[in-house]
């Protein structure tokens, strides 16, 4: 994976990423699943599999420092040039992404130690499919957490959309907590969410 400085560097190359990313009270970091662990395989589809130059090489998260709860983190990443056809991302590969980065706003609120530090996982995931994702291009996805029900389960909705904010793709996941300890939170991804 390419450096934390590399990764700015490239998002800050685009003007409107760089808009974004200008704010000096944002936290911004790698995902914690670009973290791979040869110890427990943790992460390894969107750690080595989705981060080549071919797949995904950029991909940030970003979100202001929580008062309360992260309610809200934002992502943005590289499309890959796709599998379906020459113009546009295919539906799977972006419901992929929406549930990766839906899934970070849980990660961010253990790390803050807003939430217990216990694995999460998809137990349902509606999508909404409005536009193409265009290929070879940056895109945001902005995930909201939208329901807590105790200590047990999450709602967060996601949105991805092009460089003008016109929405591309929404989604609703619900996560469910395990009672395990999320292994996330080794020495590998210390300080990124």
């Amino acid at each position: 994976m390419d450096s934390l400085d590399n990764q700015l560097a490239h998002f800050n190359s685009i003007p409107w990423c760089s808009k974004l990313l200008s704010d000096p009270n944002l936290i911004i970091r790698p995902l914690v699943s670009r973290a791979y662990s040869h110890k427990d395989h943790a992460f390894e589809y969107f750690a080595k599999t989705l981060n080549t130059p071919t797949t995904i090489p950029f991909f940030l998260a970003f979100m202001h420092p929580p008062a309360s709860q992260v309610e809200a983190t934002d992502n943005v990443y590289d499309a890959p040039t796709g599998d379906s056809d020459k113009q546009s991302l295919e539906s799977r590969f972006a419901t992929k992404i929406l549930d990766e980065c839906n899934g970070a706003v849980g990660v961010a609120n253990k790390m803050f130690g807003l939430m217990k530090p216990l694995m999460h996982v998809t137990h349902s995931m509606s999508v909404t499919y409005l536009r193409p994702v265009p290929v070879d291009t940056t895109v945001l996805v902005t995930a909201t957490l939208t329901k807590v029900d105790g200590d047990k389960k999450f709602v967060v909705e996601g949105e991805m959309s092009d460089e003008n904010g016109k929405v591309l793709v929404k989604s609703e996941v619900n996560y469910v907590v395990l009672d395990r300890q999320m292994e996330a939170f080794g020495s590998h991804v210390k300080g990124k969410f």
